[in-house]
């Protein structure tokens, strides 16, 4: 739809999916360093330190999943790391950031339980403001509908979808996601008593939106095994069944960490 906003060079430009990531990691920082949480874990310099190693791992992460899933849409091993010319999976970050940082945190001598839920609180609010680039870069796309909710992609990147009216699962996603930030700042945080409840209640909530979602999405890659559920659906309950695993034992285990 409105994918490049300025031409740099070469492969290299401002796009409105680059845009909106940046957007929703500027205000994630802003309220995460301006939690009173956050002082007694770490500095503003520890905070941008482990800020710079999950975006690494988050777009590795993001990066490699899709390649995995999408590997028929790579032309030689080089596109595996052209990132510029879009591919990325939301899980596929979610699970290199939660690959790297907590042993990340380990080295630094930093409370993971709970430097984790500080972060997962904001967490949907980024993501949230994330998908609206996915909707201007007509990636992510949903089915063909009648619905009244649909509307028509100009340029989706799947060209046999051009001109249909689509499920715009983009803004489903962000709704969603809008509202388990919501659920999580107002109503969860301040009824938890553990390091770590936060952080389970977001990865069940998080991979509760991409399982129903992904119902209505036109990208869906499957495997032999499942012809129902999507690759994304059995990771999204991979981890939502992790997590409540978690939540299970942090919460009956009497002595907190």
């Amino acid at each position: 739809m409105y994918r490049e906003l300025v031409h740099i060079w070469g492969p290299f430009s401002i796009n409105t999916f680059g845009l909106f990531i940046a957007i929703g990691l500027i205000i994630f920082s802003w309220l995460v360093l301006r939690d009173p949480r956050r002082k007694p874990l770490v500095t503003t310099e520890q905070f941008l330190n482990i800020f710079t190693v999950g975006f690494i791992a988050a777009i590795a992460g993001g990066r490699l999943l899709y390649c995995i899933t999408a590997w028929q849409t790579l032309n030689s091993f080089a596109d595996i790391f052209a990132i510029w010319s879009g591919g990325f999976s939301v899980l596929g970050a979610l699970l290199g950031i939660l690959a790297v940082i907590p042993w990340y945190l380990q080295t630094k001598n930093i409370p993971i339980l709970p430097f984790l839920d500080l972060v997962a609180t904001y967490i949907p609010l980024a993501q949230s403001i994330a998908r609206w680039g996915c909707f201007f870069a007509g990636c992510c796309y949903g089915l063909p509908t009648s619905s009244p909710f649909g509307m028509v992609c100009p340029e989706p990147l799947d060209e046999r979808l051009h001109g249909l009216t689509l499920h715009p699962t983009q803004l489903y996603s962000s709704v969603l996601l809008l509202a388990i930030f919501v659920l999580l700042y107002f109503f969860i945080r301040p009824r938890v008593t553990k390091p770590g409840q936060l952080t389970c209640a977001y990865l069940m909530l998080m991979s509760m939106e991409r399982f129903m979602v992904d119902f209505w999405r036109a990208d869906r890659e499957f495997i032999t095994l499942s012809p129902t559920f999507s690759v994304a659906q059995l990771i999204a309950l991979f981890v939502a069944l992790g997590a409540a695993t978690f939540f299970a034992i942090i919460t009956i285990n009497k002595q907190k960490k």
